[in-house]
């Protein structure tokens, strides 16, 4: 038996909001890496573990926003996580009668007010174009005017400059990648992007 003690920290607590803070940027870096990890997985058939996602996001300001052996822990915990999904893909494969449904991906941590500026920099991956390499703007809740682009979405697809279109899911991934690591599609051995997605089986 493990003996353990609780501590129940409230609002009116000076700790608080330290606390408070610290649990809100852990929030937001499981939701950046694991965007990272979902859309490689999804899009290219590659998956990501905890190493992979440090260096993608060593420099990343969520990375950056908390001491670096917590940030390590929450990529470790994501990790875990994704390992926990393929052992169940496995188990759902060989005994589905021991499951109510398919295993699901691992989620983002959602908080509404959390996940704003985040949802609002994914949304710039998604609007801008890959193809003519658009700037993909910071979100700054103090502008006014809207950032434009040189393509625009429909539906499932992303028609960039020139009449060129792309899967607009892949568009928004290679942006993603982009953001985190403007050189990735910069340097040798890369010599083209797919812009249509194989369906994965997992």
């Amino acid at each position: 038996m493990r003996l353990v003690e609780q501590h129940v920290i409230k609002r009116g607590d000076p700790r608080y909001q330290r606390l408070d803070e610290a649990a809100f940027a852990s929030k937001n870096l499981w939701n950046a890496a694991n965007y990272l990890v979902r859309q490689f997985f999804i899009f290219q058939g590659v998956y990501l573990n905890n190493t992979a996602v440090f260096h993608l996001l060593k420099e990343h300001e969520a990375y950056q926003a908390l001491p670096r052996k917590v940030s390590n822990q929450v990529l470790i915990q994501l990790h875990k996580a994704w390992v926990g999904f393929f052992e169940a893909m496995e188990e759902w494969r060989e005994h589905p009668e021991r499951f109510t449904g398919r295993p699901k991906l691992p989620g983002y941590k959602a908080e509404l007010v959390g996940i704003q500026v985040i949802l609002t920099e994914e949304s710039y991956t998604s609007r801008a174009s890959f193809l003519d390499r658009d700037e993909i703007p910071v979100y700054d809740p103090a502008c006014a005017e809207e950032p434009r682009f040189s393509g625009r979405r429909d539906g499932r697809w992303y028609y960039a400059s020139g009449k060129r279109i792309i899967h607009a899911d892949v568009n928004g991934s290679n942006n993603i990648g982009r953001k985190v690591v403007p050189t990735a599609f910069d340097g040798p051995g890369i010599a083209a992007t797919a812009v249509r997605p194989r369906r994965l089986a997992v």
